[in-house]
């Protein structure tokens, strides 16, 4: 008896995790979907993305690194702050409907 009873309750877990995780993925596609629709009437999505798509490729000008360093050292940070990571992957998140990539990039970040 207490053999079935354990075996009801894996089972039930199981299942229910299952039910999460396939809600989850629903979720996140409608999310994509609704974001995506957003930005079709907004232009301050558009400023936004590339004031800071601008300030991710200033990183890599040879010219302007020194000045992007000093920068982040004036506010304290060693280098970008995790804030700035975090926009980056929610503007490739909202540009290219990429929920499911984001909750792997940050469920990666806390192991």
């Amino acid at each position: 008896m207490a053999a079935s009873i354990a075996t009801t309750e894996g089972n039930l877990k199981l299942d229910a995790e299952a039910k999460h995780l396939a809600n989850q993925k629903g979720n996140d596609s409608d999310y994509d979907l609704q974001v995506l629709k957003n930005r079709r009437v907004s232009i301050m999505d558009e400023i936004i993305i590339t004031v800071f798509l601008g300030l991710f490729i200033a990183h890599f000008i040879l010219q302007l690194q020194q000045y992007m360093a000093n920068g982040w050292q004036a506010m304290g940070y060693k280098g970008a702050p995790w804030y700035f990571e975090f926009v980056i992957v929610s503007i490739a998140v909202s540009t290219l409907g990429l929920m499911r990539l984001f909750r792997a990039f940050w469920g990666s970040k806390g192991k």
